[in-house]
């Protein structure tokens, strides 16, 4: 029995590593389409004109909104602050 117990609770932790990582997958997943969605709104607007500091303003509002939503276990902070120090 103790056996089957063991067996059992080995399954049910490889379970539980499969829903952490489907979990943290579709954390990553919203993180791109948010960082994606800003700049391509950024370029879009950019072609053929130069930004305005409103435009450059809001979609580093938007990085840092996905960053703070998103980020916390992505280790993208680091490189979300330099886009944005660019921008």
């Amino acid at each position: 029995l103790s056996a089957v117990l063991y067996i059992s609770g080995i399954l049910i932790h490889e379970k539980y590593i499969a829903i952490d990582f489907s979990n943290k997958e579709l954390i990553g997943n919203a993180y791109v389409a948010a960082v994606h969605d800003a700049l391509i709104d950024f370029a879009l607007a950019g072609a053929g004109q130069p930004q305005t500091a409103a435009r450059l303003q809001r979609t580093a509002s938007r990085l840092a909104d996905a960053e703070h939503r998103f980020g916390a276990n992505m280790q993208s902070a680091a490189i979300n602050e330099r886009v944005r120090h660019a921008l």
